[in-house]
């Protein structure tokens, strides 16, 4: 364990980078004695140990992460993925880890959020299985586009009386300008959401189809969007010319034209 790392780290921490082990042994395999196999005959060599570390806010969990990834590298670990919760945490890992490491082996630890984990994984099995554009993997971005261009006309004339509202109340161009980019984003959100919502659903285009069906949407029937103070009045919907229910109509029709 480098020098560094025994100076800064205290005993109890010290204890989670110790168990770090080279790629080509576990720490289950070196203490089981019968041959590598568990209680059910099974192959408890194959698995690496999970270590938890669970402690109060500032006490140092990140610094004992990063030390571990430091540790792993020097270990001779080629890839190692650390996984946060925001874009700006795994800016601030990157950073810490990479300026402690030769240029050589910068290339070994990529920090990422788990989302951006998710795609990048799910990129690399599309091109490694070659899939074609009907099997393949349609990422968000390219998603709020195809809702842009298939209902980019429905979408505008849902949100016209939210428009108008929004010009009455507001005489500077430029801000009313912005609020209708958000808006519109906003619905391009929801539609998405509300198609994401049918795809995981036991449900099929029929089920979608039928008005009747009360479950056939959640987005957004079922939460607080257009009541007075919630998201939907902060970007100027006017409550008056809009409800959950019209709304639950508007969304679940547009995953029917996606789909």
């Amino acid at each position: 364990i480098r020098q560094y790392t025994l100076d800064k780290l205290s005993d109890m921490q010290l204890k989670v980078v110790e168990a770090a082990r080279p790629p080509t042994t576990t720490a289950l395999s070196a203490s089981n004695s019968n041959g590598g196999l568990d209680q059910k005959g099974n192959r408890s060599d194959l698995f690496h140990p999970i270590v938890r570390v669970t402690a109060a806010a500032g006490t140092g969990k990140t610094t004992t992460l990063l030390h571990l990834a430091l540790r792993c590298i020097d270990l001779n670990h080629k890839q190692l993925t650390y996984v946060t919760y925001s874009k700006a945490s795994a800016v601030d890992a990157q950073t810490r880890i990479q300026a402690l490491l030769p240029d050589d082996k910068k290339s070994c630890i990529e920090a990422s959020t788990l989302h951006s984990c998710a795609m990048r994984i799910l990129s690399k099995h599309a091109l490694e299985n070659q899939l074609d554009e009907e099997r393949g993997i349609m990422f968000e971005d390219k998603f709020r586009k195809l809702i842009n261009e298939v209902c980019g006309k429905s979408i505008e004339k849902y949100l016209e009386k939210a428009y108008d509202h929004v010009a009455k109340m507001d005489k500077d161009k430029t801000n009313v300008g912005r609020k209708m980019r958000k808006m519109y984003d906003q619905v391009l959100y929801w539609i998405a959401k509300s198609f994401n919502s049918f795809c995981i659903k036991d449900m099929s285009l029929e089920d979608l189809k039928d008005e009747g069906n009360i479950m056939r949407h959640y987005y957004p029937l079922k939460v607080s969007f257009f009541r007075p103070g919630e998201i939907a009045q902060k970007l100027g919907f006017p409550l008056a010319s809009y409800s959950n229910v019209q709304s639950y109509k508007f969304y679940a029709d547009q995953c029917i034209v996606l789909w």
